[in-house]
């Protein structure tokens, strides 16, 4: 549901094994939305909303990869739900 909070994950391993420090970055569309391995994000607007996470290591390789979420309009009746989304990469 809109204006909830969401904990994302990642994982990913660096398959030349050289003990880089890889880099997170996160983004809802095409904002960013977090640069750590594992975000909380206060879900924003309503629809389909695509989920991109970006992996580098120093060497600048990367890899991605998206999901797509819908984002449910708050309904203001009393009452409790819960969304919550986890992502790996790996």
């Amino acid at each position: 549901d809109e204006g909830k909070k969401i904990t994302l994950r990642g994982t990913a391993i660096d398959i030349d094994d050289d003990a880089d420090k890889l880099v997170y970055r996160w983004y809802a569309g095409t904002t960013l939305i977090g640069q750590t391995q594992d975000i909380t994000w206060k879900v924003k607007g309503k629809g389909a909303t695509p989920i991109r996470l970006v992996v580098a290591d120093a060497e600048q390789a990367e890899t991605e990869m998206t999901v797509n979420i819908t984002i449910k309009q708050v309904d203001d009746s009393p009452g409790f739900e819960t969304f919550v989304a986890v992502m790996a990469i790996g």
